[in-house]
């Protein structure tokens, strides 16, 4: 479910499919709260943020494996670019350098919504028509974005 919190995606980011909008909420919560994370607890957050990130591809990776998804691979890329991503902030964290840490978390803000729009939402369709042969409908409650 997409809450309405100040830390949720609108409800026109929803893709129809729970496991993928409930994962979607998470992360963002996620992302969200990196830039008020103390510096001590910084290199555990971000971790988390990774692993985090890392499952969730992981699970969208069997989804198109399972549905034989024609778009995978550039899915796939951009995935890729983003685990590279965290790996070299990741190296400037132990350095010391907390604030390519930060900067990726408030990148991350901005790029997940993009991300959901361009494929993922994608993705839902496409799972929903293999296992229904017809084209979801979101149902959106008034006054949610």
């Amino acid at each position: 479910m997409l809450m309405s919190s100040s830390t949720a995606l609108p409800s026109s980011l929803g893709t129809g499919h729970a496991g993928i909008d409930h994962d979607h909420e998470e992360l963002m919560a996620l992302c969200q709260s990196l830039p008020q994370t103390l510096d001590d607890e910084l290199p555990a957050a971000f971790h988390a943020l990774h692993t985090r990130f890392a499952a969730h591809f992981a699970q969208e990776d069997a989804l198109m494996a399972q549905q034989d998804f024609s778009s995978r691979q550039c899915h796939l890329d951009e995935h890729a670019a983003v685990l590279q991503s965290f790996e070299d902030v990741g190296a400037a964290l132990r350095e010391g350098r907390m604030d390519p840490a930060r900067r990726m978390g408030a990148a991350l803000i901005d790029w997940l919504p993009e991300h959901i729009d361009a494929l993922d939402r994608h993705l839902a369709k496409f799972m929903f028509y293999q296992q229904t042969g017809g084209a979801p409908v979101l149902i959106r409650r008034p006054g949610r974005a």
